[in-house]
């Protein structure tokens, strides 16, 4: 099932009994007024690709079960009034090609869980309230998810846009960012 219902007035809470389309596998909800938060609930594994529900005004904290969805390519939540952090649940979402939750009100550290996500093409988590330094703990040290990124687009990989300006994160770029 293909639902497109974007660019109209539509407005109000989304009816929970619309993850229960057990053969949904594109909801795109963009540009319409959409409020209340977003309840993700299934028991059973939906075929679901894409979620596009970008420019509405849902509010409530991120949908973090979104990672029951593992055939989910492309969740895009941006402009929104959605809360509270992004959880490691992502690890889940190995199809995930494209990432955005910019111009929410998000408070967290970054989402390292985003770099060990093979074919991500496309991160944008701007106009949020991410803190702190952007990296992430490999167990053993400390690594700078910038440079992560780098190096994993000059080998090859998929990363194409890296979006994260006009958040509060700190600390420094490595020297070693382009070796």
């Amino acid at each position: 099932i293909v639902l497109h219902l974007q660019y109209n007035q539509l407005s109000g809470p989304l009816p929970s009994t619309i993850w229960d389309l057990e053969s949904l596998q594109y909801i795109i909800l963009n540009d319409n007024q959409f409020t209340g938060a977003i309840n993700l609930t299934t028991s059973w594994n939906s075929p679901l690709i894409e979620l596009t529900m970008f420019f509405n005004y849902f509010t409530g904290p991120y949908p973090n079960s979104i990672a029951v969805y593992d055939s989910l390519t492309e969740a895009l939540l941006s402009q929104n009034l959605l809360t509270s952090s992004i959880s490691s649940s992502l690890f889940n979402l190995s199809n995930l090609e494209f990432f955005a939750v910019d111009e929410n009100y998000i408070t967290s550290t970054f989402p390292s869980i985003l770099c060990t996500l093979h074919n991500i093409t496309s991160i944008d988590l701007s106009d949020n309230f991410f803190t702190g330094e952007i990296c992430f703990n490999n167990g053993n040290s400390s690594i700078s998810v910038l440079d992560d990124i780098i190096h994993t687009y000059l080998y090859g990989l998929n990363f194409q846009e890296v979006y994260l300006n006009n958040n509060s994160f700190s600390g420094t770029i490595s020297p070693n960012i382009c070796q």
